[in-house]
């Protein structure tokens, strides 16, 4: 509610009979109890009009602003037009923040027997109109990494009078349009503020963020000319998960298979999707042609069948995967996947017979190893067994390199020849032998069964020896 003030003369009142008799009125009154700032310029309008004939306006008349009963020379104005009148007040910088003040304006030309009678006087509050201003700009337009932290500082002062800062309120930081509560502080002398925002991992490493301060707490909130903001970038660092590596014997030529995922920071970082990934086979002397692949567009995975170059003659290979990063974006990363064993032939070290029958179970068992080297054994590959160049089954070397199969030798005899075959995906054969001797079952006589033969080696011994007899009686 205004607070205004009515004032009349007593019916006692007795005027001079040569004098003036009048009112003199302010007239705005939603200037009243308003607040208002330092330097803020308050309008006054009034009039000034005959006692009894108020539509009787009287000119001409010199009016000042009284502030708190004291005469404000400099805020004056003349009557004119039917007595009305206006005067703008500055409010001096030199009153104090949170209070109220009361003005009037009276007339200051010397009345003799003139009566001026005040009919009102307003109330304003002065508090100050702020201007919050962000101070550090080396922030501005500068790139800091995911979970890295940089100072956010300012000032909140008067808007009119930037000398007078303004201190305990509470001011937060906004990013990207949005409050980040945990980003808070309370101005300190003279309006002083700094905020120390660290950046969230999730934070978009191709766009720009917008970050500034603000009044969260108390009149001013809504009620603050924000003077600027600042825009800054944000990096990422990358990093490798490998989440399945062939731990096979590879021969050179054939596939090694590794997946993973490139990470943005760190291992719970999100994927980096559709980014090159350079790999390389390497050496202790020598370094292969650089090749490529490209992270998933979904989530940033790989699974991947690289090809062992064909030209390795050394027991050993490397290899060497590398992000080259996205400047300035993101850094880059790399892995290295050491001491990947190969061999390049096998032999068998056999558990088997070397002697069998038409028509035998034999048990067809060895290890599986490198040609050159017992000690590396050549575990959960597949085999192909054949006898005679012909295929008889297929088996998988268990963790030590061994294999059994049950074979039923078929008709016929001789060296006949078993042959281990390693199934590679580098179209290459390597295979092993073994010679087993094979020989015919000896046939059986069934009982009661006449023997031809021996009837006739029989019959034959009985001639021989009637031939002897007969010569022995003739002397011979």
């Amino acid at each position: 509610m205004a607070n205004t003030q009515e004032t009349s003369f007593e019916n006692t009142k007795t005027l001079k009979n040569s004098g003036l008799w009048a009112k003199l009125k302010l007239t705005n009154i939603a200037v009243n109890d308003t607040d208002y700032s330092h330097n803020s310029t308050i309008p006054l309008e009034g009039r000034l009009y005959e006692y009894l004939t108020e539509v009787n306006g009287i000119n001409d008349y010199n009016v000042s602003l009284y502030l708190d009963g004291k005469l404000m020379p400099t805020f004056n104005n003349k009557t004119h037009t039917n007595g009305n009148f206006n005067i703008s007040f500055i409010i001096p910088i030199n009153l104090s923040l949170y209070q109220s003040y009361k003005i009037e304006v009276d007339v200051t030309d010397n009345l003799g027997n003139n009566v001026v009678e005040l009919q009102n006087y307003y109330i304003f509050n002065l508090l100050p109109y702020l201007k919050l201003n962000l101070t550090n700009f080396a922030v501005d337009n500068a790139r800091f990494y995911h979970n890295s932290t940089f100072p956010v500082k300012g000032r909140l002062y008067e808007y009119l009078n930037e000398p007078q800062g303004i201190s305990g309120v509470e001011v937060s930081l906004f990013v990207d349009n949005q409050l980040f509560s945990g980003y808070f502080t309370t101005t300190g002398f003279n309006g002083t503020f700094q905020i120390n925002f660290t950046i969230p991992f999730d934070f978009d490493v191709y766009q720009a963020h917008k970050i500034q301060a603000n009044i969260t707490q108390g009149k001013w909130v809504n009620d603050v000319e924000l003077q600027n903001f600042f825009t800054f970038y944000t990096n990422a660092t990358s990093i490798f998960e490998l989440t399945f590596i062939d731990d096979l014997l590879k021969i050179p030529g054939e596939i090694f298979s590794v997946a993973g995922i490139l990470r943005f920071d760190n291992l719970l970082g999100a994927g980096i999707p559709n980014v090159q990934i350079n790999y390389i086979w390497y050496n202790a002397t020598y370094q292969w042609q650089v090749k490529s692949f490209l992270t998933r567009a979904t989530d940033g995975s790989f699974s991947e069948n690289l090809d062992i170059p064909t030209d390795v003659y050394s027991s050993i290979i490397n290899l060497n995967m590398n992000f080259p990063g996205d400047y300035p974006n993101i850094g880059p990363s790399y892995i290295n996947i050491t001491n990947i064993k190969l061999f390049s032939n096998i032999k068998v070290n056999w558990n088997i017979v070397s002697k069998a029958k038409e028509g035998d179970n034999i048990t067809i068992a060895g290890r599986v190893v490198s040609f050159t080297n017992d000690s590396l054994l050549i575990v959960n590959r597949s085999i192909i067994i054949r006898y005679e160049g012909i295929q008889i089954g297929t088996v998988v070397t268990d963790e030590n390199g061994e294999f059994t199969y049950i074979y039923t030798i078929p008709s016929g005899t001789g060296n006949m020849t078993i042959q281990i075959e390693l199934v590679t995906s580098a179209g290459l054969t390597l295979d092993y032998f073994f010679i087993v001797n094979v020989t015919s079952v000896p046939s059986v006589t069934p009982p009661g069964t006449v023997n031809l033969f021996l009837i006739f080696i029989i019959i034959i011994i009985s001639i021989i020896i009637g031939i002897v007899a007969v010569l022995a009686v003739f002397g011979y």
